[in-house]
């Protein structure tokens, strides 16, 4: 094969024929396309990539199949792209795809399926999934009823979504730098540790760090933990700090407004 004829091949790969003209294959030109409502342009150029494997070309199939926008509405269509997506690690479409299963839109309503797609949507960020799973934990449905583990999944999302709206504000504005305290403030720590927890766990020390979002009045948004010596307990942390954190008597100082803040923590059970 000459290196003509190779490179014919490539660019034949990357394009195709519309109107007359040559068009490249894009994902981010699909997008676009959806972007502005061009919807059957944007499957057109969706087609493609999504072939190749590419997961957000794929994803957008999958929505456009789902809503019938620029193809016929499709629920197994929709299904078939959302897991070609999801199983290359695509979070709104694993989000979706929990969608289809506890919808039983396209496949057998599976509840159990639905909340393990939801779960692995939550785990790579996505706040839409992240809220799903707090409901079904609260719920009960797909997974035993744990309102500790729904109101971990609260926060996580309620972080989630903040973090957003600040990313949003920054384009806006210069971001602004304060120092965050080392230490909380005594009214605002939990009243106890987890005492119970801890002794039915056989263990003495629960260390970590809590990070916290201050809005623009200083309250705080999506508590969560890092740094944790025990993942069992991110569950009752997580509860302690979004009680405490969240008391009437809780202040911050007004500087740490739209900040987040990290505090590391430590709860000993003497002797």
């Amino acid at each position: 094969m000459t290196p003509f004829v190779c490179m014919v091949r490539i660019v034949a790969a990357l394009m195709f024929i519309s109107g007359g003209s040559l068009v490249y294959a894009s994902a981010d030109e699909a997008w676009r396309a959806h972007s502005e409502k061009d919807y059957a342009r944007a499957v057109q150029l969706a087609q493609t990539p999504a072939q190749e494997g590419n997961k957000d070309a794929q994803y957008l199939l999958g929505l456009a199949a789902k809503h019938g926008r620029g193809v016929e509405q499709s629920h197994q269509a929709a299904v078939k792209w959302f897991t070609l997506a999801a199983e290359r690690g695509h979070a709104d479409a694993l989000n979706d795809l929990g969608t289809s299963y506890s919808r039983g839109e396209g496949v057998a309503r599976d509840d159990a399926k639905a909340f393990e797609y939801f779960r692995m949507a939550a785990e790579r960020g996505s706040a839409a999934a992240q809220r799903n799973v707090g409901q079904m934990y609260e719920k009960g449905v797909g997974i035993s009823k744990d309102n500790l583990k729904a109101l971990y999944w609260y926060e996580r999302t309620d972080a989630t979504l903040y973090r957003r709206e600040l990313r949003e504000k920054a384009k806006h504005r210069p971001a602004s730098s304060t120092r965050a305290p080392n230490k909380l403030p005594s009214e605002c720590k939990p009243s106890a540790p987890p005492t119970r927890e801890m002794n039915k766990a056989r263990i003495d020390l629960v260390s970590g760090s809590i990070e916290v979002y201050l809005d623009e009045r200083s309250h705080p948004r999506g508590v969560t933990v890092t740094d944790l010596n025990s993942e069992d307990f991110r569950y009752i942390v997580v509860a302690l700090f979004s009680k405490s954190l969240r008391a009437e008597q809780c202040r911050f100082a007004d500087d740490l407004m739209q900040q987040q803040i990290r505090i590391p923590f430590r709860f000993v059970l003497t002797k």
